[in-house]
């Protein structure tokens, strides 16, 4: 090959692999602002947060309905839950968890791939995928506990029967059964 041809390649070599390079540019810190804004990443947060709340309080009411002082198990319930749930809300702020969302962006997408999102969280159809999550997601999260409910009784069952069947062992051992 004559010298041209070699610089002609390598020239167009080099400008395929600047291509590569600006096309998985990091994104700016602007662009993956402007995307957790347009995706309401505060707002789905602070929602999830109360729908944690609501789960701890119904597990709490749950768990105290067979309680002999209904009234004073929900007292301490209350209390309870009031701490978790002003723990959980502070430890997941928007303010302590903005700078961990942006690192994660950040990291995992492209400037491209931001800059697509951005166009697709504005469009119409983002904003009703943006509206309708948090719908999407509650039914999904009642729709899995309905299908672990049974599991987890098969567990219990499960738990209860290897408990009892070391207990048995034991017995036969001439050991004393834990718990005794």
């Amino acid at each position: 090959m004559n010298r041209y041809a070699i610089r002609l390649i390598s020239c167009l070599f080099l400008f395929a692999a600047g291509m590569g390079i600006a096309q998985a540019q990091t994104p700016t810190r602007a662009s993956v602002d402007k995307l957790l804004a347009v995706t309401e990443t505060r707002k789905l947060m602070e929602q999830n947060q109360a729908q944690v709340e609501g789960m701890m309080r119904r597990a709490f009411e749950q768990n105290m309905a067979n309680s002999p002082d209904p009234a004073a198990a929900k007292a301490v319930a209350d209390k309870v839950i009031a701490k978790l749930a002003g723990q959980v809300r502070n430890e997941l702020s928007w303010e302590k968890m903005e700078g961990f969302y942006v690192q994660l962006y950040t990291e995992t997408f492209t400037q491209q791939e931001i800059d697509g999102l951005i166009r697709f969280y504005e469009s119409e159809a983002g904003h009703a995928f943006t509206r309708k999550m948090p719908i999407v997601m509650q039914k999904s999260m009642m729709m899995t506990q309905e299908r672990l409910a049974p599991l987890m009784q098969q567990l219990k069952a499960a738990i209860q029967e290897a408990v009892a069947e070391q207990r048995r062992a034991q017995q036969q051992q001439g050991k004393p059964a834990p718990g005794r």
